[in-house]
């Protein structure tokens, strides 16, 4: 089954698909929190067949800007 959400304005974008994988994928390699993960753990992350860092190795956790 695929899952297409839909938002305000049509097919959901990509700030939206990639915050709900990256919680998908952080929610299996931690356990759904209980366990911890590491920085080369967090470099593991890949949307759409390509590598996404999750955390800037200078500053730490990204945190994109809200989508609209």
């Amino acid at each position: 089954m695929t899952y297409i959400a839909w938002v305000a304005s049509g097919p959901e974008d990509f700030d939206v698909r990639l915050r709900r994988e990256a919680m998908q994928f952080l929610a299996i390699r931690t356990h759904d929190g209980s366990s911890s993960i590491t920085r080369e753990e967090l470099m593991d992350f890949s949307i759409d067949g390509e590598g996404f860092r999750l955390m800037d190795p200078t500053r730490g956790i990204r945190k994109p800007r809200q989508p609209k």
